[in-house]
């Protein structure tokens, strides 16, 4: 399972505006104070013709949904308590951390960094993060090769397992070969070689993607976890949620792409997925990915409340 296209070498999400309904939480907004001498007269509405056009493109976009989103599942593992920085180093093969002269850090610490590594622990987001400094890549390592997708795969679901993850709410784990390439003067590719590989594995309940639940890491060519970021906080559907009408839920959608100046341009894709809430709960919700000219945007919406 080679894989050879490129890979960005950072964890983080692509260049777009964030929005969500309010209660939910991990979303990013953007906003902006008009300029010194900046006209602020109101906004021209979008035409009758353009609103009529965005209505009909979010009914046809926003799937269906029904009560069996409403699931009783609850994740079943406090997989979180077993976050200790100890047993992470260990299973991890690192050293212990140096702790103001010591090499002890007290039982309770959740943010440790040293001259070689860095650790982030958050139990009650079922949250971790690790980077090693003494595990990237060097010049020395040019020409290697990958550790084989399967051994990948190996090393890094063993490693959940041993802290008792709950990896039936998982997708199958995904691995890719991130690759250097170096041009001569005249701009075609010289050299290549691989430098790490890259595992992700995403969450779904019954089928059902939950936003913003991953694990992503990165192994070295010597087989090494050089990055590690978990984000797979406790699952329970909010009890008592009702689902809202869909008409609702497209109008508001409708509303939040119409307060975007719409073009012609528009182009709408959507899903349900499981969205973590400001209490700590989860909700369905509608995802709606919007195309419109250079600047993409995501809407997060509920559909029970």
């Amino acid at each position: 399972m080679k894989n050879n296209r490129y890979i960005r070498a950072t964890f983080g999400l692509g260049a777009c505006l964030i929005m969500a309904a309010p209660g939910f939480s991990q979303t990013r907004t953007a906003s902006a104070l008009p300029a010194k001498g900046e006209d602020t007269t109101a906004a021209v509405p979008p035409s009758p013709e353009m609103q009529k056009r965005v209505r009909e493109q979010i009914a046809g976009a926003l799937p269906v949904w029904d009560k069996r989103l409403l699931t009783s599942y609850e994740t079943g593992s406090p997989w979180q308590d077993n976050l200790d920085h100890r047993y992470l180093n260990k299973l991890l093969g690192e050293s212990p951390f140096e702790w103001e002269g010591t090499n002890e850090p007290p039982p309770e610490a959740d943010r440790l960094v040293d001259a070689s590594k860095s650790m982030r622990i958050r139990r009650d987001e079922g949250a971790f993060r690790y980077q090693s400094r003494k595990r990237v890549f060097t010049p020395d390592q040019k020409g290697k090769a990958p550790v084989s997708p399967d051994l990948v795969s190996r090393r890094i679901e063993g490693l959940l397992s041993d802290l008792k993850f709950p990896l039936a709410e998982a997708e199958k784990g995904d691995v890719q070969t991130q690759e250097v390439s170096l041009s001569d003067e005249g701009g075609k590719v010289a050299e290549r070689f691989p430098v790490y590989s890259f595992y992700t594995m995403q969450r779904r309940i019954d089928g059902v993607p939950v936003e913003g639940s991953t694990v992503r890491a990165a192994v070295n060519l010597r087989g090494e976890v050089q990055r590690l970021k978990i984000a797979w906080p406790h699952f329970k559907v909010r009890p008592g949620a009702e689902l809202l009408d869909r008409d609702r839920v497209i109008e508001e959608a409708v509303q939040k792409v119409l307060a975007q100046d719409p073009t012609e341009k528009l182009e709408l894709a959507s899903r349900i997925v499981y969205a973590k809430t400001d209490k700590g709960d989860f909700l369905p919700a509608v995802q709606v990915d919007v195309s419109d000219g250079e600047t993409p945007y995501r809407l997060t919406l509920p559909v029970a409340r």
